[in-house]
């Protein structure tokens, strides 16, 4: 896949998707943002609003009606970090190593619809941005997903 790198500020760049994040909450859910450092980035616009939407519609999705999501974005040192985390059920820890496959879906999610391609996707474009991906996640207890991009590899 091509990168398509332009320079942006990547705050008001979440700012313009709010209307779309904001459309995907359920009834009572809240979704808190902030931005911290500098604004300026160069990445591919169409695979960070990818990667923010995939991860904030599982989040919103696994998540009750009365929970809470929270993204975090910062630029730092040379570095731009996402980090999305929610209150839901949470991924199971066997089903961890095989959250990124294609088509996977978790072990305590058959009553949620969806195919399996949001984290692979999501895998993919951080792979071609050069960057990384944890997960943290406890049952019942919510899940983070932390994405680590090197800016001077841009």
């Amino acid at each position: 896949m091509q990168l398509q790198l332009t320079e942006f500020d990547v705050q008001d760049f979440i700012d313009s998707l709010a209307a779309d994040i904001r459309n995907m909450l359920k009834e009572g859910q809240s979704l808190m943002y902030i931005h911290k450092g500098g604004r300026n980035v160069k990445l591919d616009e169409n695979m960070l609003k990818d990667i923010i939407l995939s991860l904030l519609s599982n989040a919103i999705k696994y998540t009750g009606a009365r929970g809470d999501i929270r993204m975090r974005t910062e630029k730092t040192h040379g570095y731009f970090i996402l980090t999305v985390s929610d209150t839901g059920i949470g991924i199971p820890h066997n089903d961890r190593i095989h959250i990124y496959t294609r088509g996977f879906r978790g072990s305590n999610v058959s009553h949620t619809e969806g195919n399996g391609e949001g984290l692979h996707q999501v895998k993919e474009h951080i792979d071609n941005l050069q960057g990384s991906i944890e997960c943290d996640s406890q049952l019942n207890n919510g899940t983070t997903f932390k994405v680590t991009l090197d800016l001077s590899r841009m």
